[in-house]
């Protein structure tokens, strides 16, 4: 048996870890694209998201599991898409800090604490300055695109600051209590028409890719805020960037952008009303202990022949 890293995500003393508890499977790192083309061939599981060429090496390979969420890099490829091979994720720790980073970020445009943070380096003290400006989360309608894990964390903290939530979602599962409609994303327009705060957290797919464009986000309130938390690329940047400057949109979070990193000619970087994170939402010390932790017991699966858990519909990309 041999599994193959891709990716170092885990850290690297992860993979000897694996190798002290299971000595009769072969442990291979291959962190560059050449080896991992090289020794995925007769690999059984890969680790990661193995590039078209890698996958097309491989002779015997059964299974691919990506650390992270996001399913994007191979859901893009056809050849992924198509094939008999297995692949998971690891959904569940991110969910937590990520939900909390949204109503930082909601609380932070809100009660404008980012310019307090510049009042306070200059030694300005001026109270006239905020009189009347603040948004209260109360009352205030909560529109998410996507209803996932991250979207029910992020729900059950909404709900706590008595907030009114929409979601559309083709595929809802498990709908909390206190969401008052979900919608199918025939009704995204009305999503975006109602919500105060609109937040994306679905997964980057063929079907969600631009679908926050120009237009859509001329359909939300005048003073509405969004919030980019999942991916890049499911909200077009430069008419975000043009509803924020244009004051259409009030203020804007984003930790996910279509290129990483941003280039630095993006008018993101420019925006006052803009609270931009370079994709870190997630990074606490328990999401990377517990991705660790699903790809061990999805690893022993594997190796009794049981079914493995998280598997992805690689046609839907999630």
């Amino acid at each position: 048996m041999k599994v193959v890293f891709g990716t170092d995500h885990l850290g690297e003393p992860f993979v000897d870890e694996l190798r002290s508890l299971h000595p009769e499977v072969t442990f291979v790192a291959a962190y560059t694209p050449g080896e991992a083309e090289r020794e995925i061939v007769d690999a059984d599981a890969f680790m990661g998201a193995p590039s078209r060429a890698a996958f097309l090496a491989a002779r015997r390979l059964k299974w691919v599991h990506s650390p992270g969420m996001g399913m994007d890099p191979v859901a893009m490829v056809p050849e992924m898409v198509e094939s008999d091979v297995v692949f998971t994720n690891a959904p569940g720790p991110h969910t937590n800090v990520m939900a909390d980073h949204v109503l930082g970020v909601m609380l932070s445009l809100a009660h404008r604490l980012g310019e307090m943070r510049d009042d306070q380096q200059a030694k300005r003290w001026d109270t006239g300055k905020y009189q009347h400006s603040f948004v209260e989360l109360n009352g205030g309608v909560l529109g998410l695109l996507g209803l996932g894990g991250l979207g029910r964390a992020i729900t059950q903290r909404a709900l706590g600051f008595g907030m009114q939530v929409y979601a559309v979602d083709p595929t809802p599962t498990d709908v909390p209590a206190g969401v008052r409609e979900v919608w199918g994303l025939d009704q995204l327009d009305r999503l975006c028409s109602v919500s105060d705060w609109l937040v994306i957290t679905a997964p980057l797919t063929y079907e969600s890719r631009g679908l926050i464009d120009e237009r859509r986000i001329s359909l939300m309130k005048r003073g509405a805020y969004l919030v980019v938390i999942s991916r890049g690329g499911i909200v077009e940047e430069n008419a975000l960037a043009a509803a924020l400057q244009s004051g259409h949109l009030a203020g804007a979070g984003v930790d996910a952008t279509e290129v990483e990193p941003l280039p630095t000619d993006s008018p993101l970087w420019e925006l006052d009303n803009l609270i931009l994170s370079p994709h870190s939402s997630g990074l606490s010390p328990w999401l990377y202990e517990g991705r660790r932790q699903a790809l061990k017991a999805n690893l022993q699966r594997f190796l009794e022949g049981r079914p493995l858990a998280y598997i992805v519909d690689m046609r839907r990309g999630y």
